[in-house]
C-alpha cells in the first residue's frame, strides 16, 4: 500500500479512489474491521467516512515550494523530514487501525454527528478528527495518541448550527448563508492566509496541516468554533429575521437573551439586510464587511491572539480601514488620542 500511495501523489491531480483501492493491501484484521464499519454505517456514510480517514491519516496538503498553491504529499514525505508533522508509514497504519476500531464502538449519537458532517460538509473530507494538542511532548503532532475523534459539545453545536441555517425548507435566507459558508467563512475559518515571506510560508492550506510553530496554525476544533462565532454574530445583527433567531434559540444554539452585535472598532450595529445585500450583490473586488482578527496573529504580547474564537469577528468596512494592521488596543488608544487632540472629548 505504501508504494501505491507514493505513486498516487506523483499525479498532478490527487485521486482518492485510487487510494481506496490500495486498502486491499492492508493486513486481514484491518480489512475485516473495515468491513464491519461498512455494515455499521451503511454504504453511503461509510464511503464518506473512509475517504476522510484515509485522507487525514496518510496524506497532507502542503504548500508548494514556490507558494503558488498546495499539493498532496504522504506523511512520510522527504519534505517533512525533521518536521513535527512527519509520520512513518507504519505509524500511519497504526493510527488508521485505531480510528477504524473506534468507529466500531461509537454510539448512536456519535454516528449521527458523522452523518451531519456527511450531509453538511463545507471542506473536502471533513470529519470530526483533530489533534489533542498542538505541541505534544514527543515533538510529533501526527501520532496515534494525538489524532482523535472529537465529539465534544462545541463540535456538535457547530455542525448543528450549520445544519439549521442550511435548511432550505424553513430558512428563507438559505442562499445567503450557503454563500457565506462556502466562501468567506470557509476561507477565513479553515484556510491559512497568504503569507509569502517569513519562516513559514502559507497559501490556503488547512490550518491544522500548517506547521505548528506558524501563527497560521489552528486546531480543527478551534476552526469549527470560529465558524460558530461568526454565524452567531450574524444571528445577533440588527434586524436579523425573528423566525431565524427563534429557531436558533429553540435548538439551544443561541441564548434567549443577547445583545445586538456591533462592529468591534466603530461600535456601529451591523444591519442584517445591508450585510445580505453586500454578500449577494457585491461589487467585484469590494466588500462592505470583513472577517478579521481583533489582534494580529503575530501579536503574542496581547492577551487574546492567534487564530482563535476570541480573536475573530465581523468588521465593518469603516472599522477595517481604521484598524489597518493595529491591535484592538492600539486602535482604541489612537482613536482616543485623535478625539482628545481634536477637542471632541
Amino acid at each position: 500500500m505504501k508504494t501505491q500511495f507514493d505513486e498516487i501523489i506523483k499525479s498532478p491531480r490527487f485521486n482518492m479512489n485510487d487510494a481506496l483501492v490500495a486498502l486491499d493491501n492492508l493486513p486481514e484484521k484491518i480489512r475485516s474491521d473495515i468491513n464491519e464499519v461498512k455494515i455499521r454505517l451503511g454504504t453511503k456514510l461509510y464511503n464518506y467516512v473512509i475517504k476522510g480517514v484515509v485522507r487525514h491519516v496518510f496524506f497532507i496538503e502542503l504548500v508548494k515550494d514556490d507558494v503558488s498553491s498546495t499539493k498532496y504529499e504522504v506523511r512520510w514525505s522527504q519534505r517533512l523530514e525533521n518536521d513535527p508533522r512527519y509520520s512513518t508509514y507504519d505509524n500511519c497504519v497504526k493510527i488508521f487501525e485505531k480510528l477504524i476500531t473506534d468507529i466500531q464502538s461509537m454510539g448512536k449519537e456519535e454516528i449521527e454527528v458523522l452523518e451531519l458532517f456527511h450531509q453538511h460538509n463545507i471542506i473536502s473530507y471533513e470529519l470530526p478528527l483533530d489533534y489533542n494538542v498542538r505541541f505534544p511532548e514527543e515533538d510529533k503532532i501526527h501520532t496515534i495518541d494525538n489524532l482523535k475523534w472529537k465529539f465534544d459539545e462545541s463540535i456538535k453545536k457547530s455542525i448543528l448550527f450549520r445544519k439549521t441555517i442550511l435548511d432550505e425548507s424553513f430558512n428563507l435566507d438559505y442562499k445567503l448563508f450557503k454563500t457565506i459558508l462556502n466562501n468567506k467563512i470557509k476561507t477565513k475559518s479553515y484556510l491559512t492566509d497568504r503569507a509569502l515571506t517569513g519562516e513559514f510560508k502559507t497559501n490556503r492550506e488547512k490550518r491544522w496541516e500548517s506547521h505548528p510553530d506558524s501563527v497560521q496554525f489552528a486546531l480543527r476544533t478551534d476552526c469549527l468554533e470560529i465558524e460558530n462565532v461568526l454565524l452567531e454574530q450574524i444571528a445577533r445583527f440588527e434586524e436579523t429575521p425573528d423566525y431565524l433567531v427563534e429557531s436558533l434559540i429553540d435548538e439551544g444554539i443561541l441564548d434567549n437573551e443577547f445583545e445586538t452585535f456591533t462592529c468591534p472598532i466603530t461600535g456601529d450595529p451591523i444591519n442584517f439586510y445591508n450585510f445580505k445585500d453586500s454578500i449577494l450583490n457585491k461589487n467585484h473586488g469590494t466588500s462592505a464587511f470583513q472577517v478579521g482578527h481583533m489582534n494580529p496573529l503575530k501579536s503574542v504580547q496581547q492577551e487574546v491572539y492567534g487564530h482563535t474564537p476570541k480573536n475573530i469577528s465581523w468588521i465593518s468596512d469603516n472599522g477595517n480601514r481604521i484598524q489597518g494592521s493595529m491591535s484592538l488596543e492600539e486602535t482604541e488608544i489612537l482613536l482616543k488620542r485623535i478625539s482628545k487632540n481634536k477637542g471632541w472629548i
